[in-house]
């Protein structure tokens, strides 16, 4: 089999770039995907019902499963990749929040005026129809995702005194989170129209998937990407338990922060010391391979609440978000405040979690041979940097404040975690990932970068990573419509190379 272009990983990323490549006829497209792929009117219901998340176990089918530790002293957490068509956007939270101005301004310092936040504004708007401001300058209103926000009617007890929580402790409210210079608390921009999960394999894929230029390979497995010298020729596949090879000029890697390390590695392009460690071909020295990981932190303090007053469990539970400045962050908005009307934890309890959105520590993925296979660890060292640590506990604070506060009054009837004081080694031993990976094949120009401006990776032609992976520095906000925007930036030039 042969394509001009072949994309392995069809996730949020590998979905968007499968549909617009694919809309000149003349380009073959080939999209090959892990995990199962779903025609939209065979989506099981865990990933077409909207509150469902990764979290929950009727997912975890559609999940793989990486060995994975927070902070140093922390517990272990499995980390979890998306196994399917749409990847993560078909299984996350919905919330689709962009990256704030200050987010891009050091992204164009780092990989240059193509990133800056004037230059991916327009693919931001390329992307969505936004159903509540489609007319304002910094929105789309003909792009594939709908956004929308909760009305008022339809907010749940919980979101409603979270918000006059903030407000009370003093917080601005907001209409719009994704306008350019929003902060403080208001009703999350979502990716959800009546219930129902609008993933990238929805809104981009289902429309393209039967062009004839367009082939899509479901539960099969890219093992190496095929170089000849220093180009890429195609890649190695399993499938049905027979290997094959799809030759093809260019090859896109979009499967996720920890999968686009792991194929790099198995195919002899990362750190060479690491290579030579697992017995592989050093075909491309990159040292910065599987390095400069940011995630974002997630500590939760879990309330009791009135009998009978939890969310129902097909509820959508996260509906509000605090975005704040801790003062001592660039470009402000760098934690984030939520509340759960459900608990993960505790029976009869809503959780209030906060989280540092922009992070000055970070961690890495490493690779180790199990079995004979390579398996890969996600060490996140979220709290790695002092100022981390400090602004997280003045958060996890602030949230205790509120719970504790007027507004929850009636509402809460007992703390239930944390039962001891805050201190850092609590935090420690609780934060989570907010499995928000990024940054470990980062773009730039420097040493500690793996891709151009335009996801190319620097010494090997013919080849591209386009995800998360990719990011010079997470974005403060979930990272979904970060993401999309990455994929609709690079796919437009690939498009229109000049």
């Amino acid at each position: 089999m042969d394509s001009d272009v072949v994309i392995v990983g069809g996730g949020t990323a590998g979905a968007v770039l499968a549909a617009r490549l694919s809309e000149d006829p003349a380009r073959t497209v080939t999209l090959i995907e892990a995990g199962p792929d779903y025609r939209g009117d065979e989506l099981p219901a865990e990933l077409r019902d909207g509150a469902a998340t990764e979290l929950d176990p009727t997912t975890r089918d559609h999940n793989w499963v990486w060995d994975g530790r927070p902070a140093r002293g922390s517990a272990r957490q499995p980390i979890l990749g998306r196994r399917v068509t749409g990847g993560g956007s078909a299984i996350n939270g919905q919330v689709f929040l962009r990256g704030s101005p200050a987010d891009f301004d050091l992204w164009a310092g780092e990989a240059g005026a193509a990133w800056s936040f004037e230059a991916v504004l327009p693919f931001y708007r390329r992307a969505e129809t936004d159903l509540d401001f489609g007319s304002a300058a910094w929105h789309g209103s003909s792009g594939p995702v709908p956004v929308r926000r909760f009305g008022e009617g339809e907010l749940l007890e919980a979101q409603v005194r979270f918000r006059d929580a903030c407000v009370a402790a003093g917080f601005a409210a907001t209409a719009d989170h994704n306008a350019p210079d929003a902060t403080g608390v208001g009703v999350v921009p979502v990716n959800n129209l009546a219930g129902i999960r609008m993933s990238t394999a929805l809104c981009y894929l289902e429309l393209a998937r039967d062009r004839p230029n367009l082939t899509i390979l479901g539960r099969t497995t890219a093992t190496r990407v095929l170089i000849s010298g220093q180009r890429t020729c195609g890649v190695e596949i399993g499938r049905e338990g027979a290997p094959e090879r799809i030759l093809a000029d260019q090859v896109i890697i979009s499967a996720g922060s920890v999968g686009s390390v792991l194929l790099m590695v198995q195919s002899g392009l990362g750190p060479a010391r690491e290579l030579r460690r697992l017995g592989l071909p050093v075909l491309a020295d990159l040292p910065a391979v599987g390095q400069n990981l940011e995630d974002h932190s997630v500590v939760r303090t879990s309330w009791r609440v009135q009998d009978g007053a939890v969310a129902d469990p097909a509820a959508f539970r996260n509906q509000m978000c605090l975005r704040f400045s801790s003062g001592g962050f660039p470009g402000g908005n760098d934690l984030k405040l939520s509340v759960s009307s459900l608990s993960w934890s505790y029976p009869g309890c809503i959780d209030l979690y906060t989280g540092v959105q922009a992070g000055a520590s970070r961690g890495r993925v490493r690779l180790e041979r199990s079995g004979g296979r390579l398996v890969a660890s996600v060490r996140s060292r979220l709290l790695d940097a002092a100022s981390d640590r400090r602004r997280l506990r003045d958060a996890v604070d602030t949230a205790i404040e509120m719970g504790r506060g007027d507004a929850f009054r009636g509402f809460v009837t007992g703390q239930v975690s944390p039962a001891q004081p805050v201190t850092d080694a609590w935090i420690a031993r609780v934060v989570r990932s907010g499995l928000h990976m990024s940054c470990t094949n980062r773009m730039g120009t420097t040493p500690d970068s793996v891709v151009d401006d335009t996801g190319a990776v620097h010494g090997v032609e013919g080849l591209r990573i386009v995800d998360a992976s990719i990011m010079p520095h997470l974005v403060r906000g979930n990272p979904m419509a970060t993401v999309v925007m990455v994929a609709e930036r690079i796919a437009a030039f690939l498009q229109n190379p000049a």
